[in-house]
């Protein structure tokens, strides 16, 4: 229908900030939706914090949506923490939109303790995520918190995952148990 309207009425039609939200939240024609609008009307669009974000949580198309997104105005990007911790909480494209972003943008991200308490709580793809993290950045940004330890704790059978990839990998001074923690394993 977009394209229809562009076919027939162009000049009439602003692409807003709110045209593209809803183009990243649809699960099923996102992007192409957005593609449609790059390729007539590139100019007028500005890739916002709001969109990356929205694109990041789409369930089916937030790994495409955020490719396109970087493959037209990668070098304009910024992902930021908002970003990281929504693609980290999405139980259907986590995984896939934190490979991406590391493969693209692996040296100009930063994985902050909320990210990765994020990832722990993340039922669906945390292991992977996790797993992606300690294998790009070779576990150096992964400090173990006990909130982390309390999340993966209470999801089974997904969060004993979690505890077995983070317990199998850490430092022994990356990580101390306490009683706390002890107690909500139990």
């Amino acid at each position: 229908i977009i394209e229809l309207l562009l076919d027939r009425r162009d000049s009439e039609i602003q692409i807003t900030e709110n045209v593209l939200l809803t183009a990243a939240q649809n699960e099923y024609e996102g992007q192409k939706i957005i593609e449609l609008l790059f390729n007539r009307r590139d100019s007028e669009i500005q890739i916002t914090e709001n969109m990356l974000l929205t694109a990041a949580q789409n369930k089916y198309r937030g790994r495409q949506i955020i490719e396109l997104l970087l493959d037209r105005r990668g070098d304009e990007i910024q992902i930021t923490e908002k970003v990281l911790l929504a693609a980290a909480k999405s139980g259907y494209s986590g995984e896939e939109v934190m490979t991406l972003i590391f493969d693209q943008l692996n040296n100009k991200i930063q994985i902050t303790q909320e990210v990765l308490e994020a990832v722990a709580e993340n039922s669906s793809s945390g292991k992977e995520i996790m797993a992606l993290i300690f294998d790009r950045r070779r576990g150096e940004e992964v400090r173990m918190t006990d909130k982390m330890l309390k999340a993966v704790s209470t999801d089974w059978p997904n969060g004993k995952k979690i505890s077995k990839l983070l317990l199998d990998r850490r430092q022994d001074d990356m990580i101390k148990i306490t009683d706390e923690v002890v107690d909500s394993l139990a």
